[in-house]
């Protein structure tokens, strides 16, 4: 849970041992799902993602995977065996 001002927001992190992508053995994968609650904002719906969840999750991955915050190499156990990668979805 991370709280700023008044913004307060709430993280589940998943991961599974799983085969590697075969153009990356030796990578693990990373995935991001965002919900925005309903009691957050009455204009936010329960459900399936909208296109403002949808955007906020690329734009997350796309940050984490350019900025080479996460050394996805560091997420390899076995390569081209194991590695962690997405996980399941925790919010589908």
């Amino acid at each position: 849970m991370l709280t700023m001002g008044t913004t307060r927001v709430m993280t589940a992190i998943a991961a599974t041992l799983e085969a590697p992508f075969p153009d990356r053995p030796s990578e693990g994968s990373l995935r991001f799902n965002v919900e925005l609650s309903p009691m957050a904002s009455p204009a936010f719906e329960p459900g399936r993602p909208g296109e403002d969840a949808i955007e906020l999750a690329r734009l997350v991955e796309r940050g984490l995977k350019q900025s080479h915050a996460i050394d996805t190499e560091a997420l390899c156990v076995l390569a081209g065996r194991k590695v962690w990668g997405k996980g399941r979805e925790l919010f589908p």
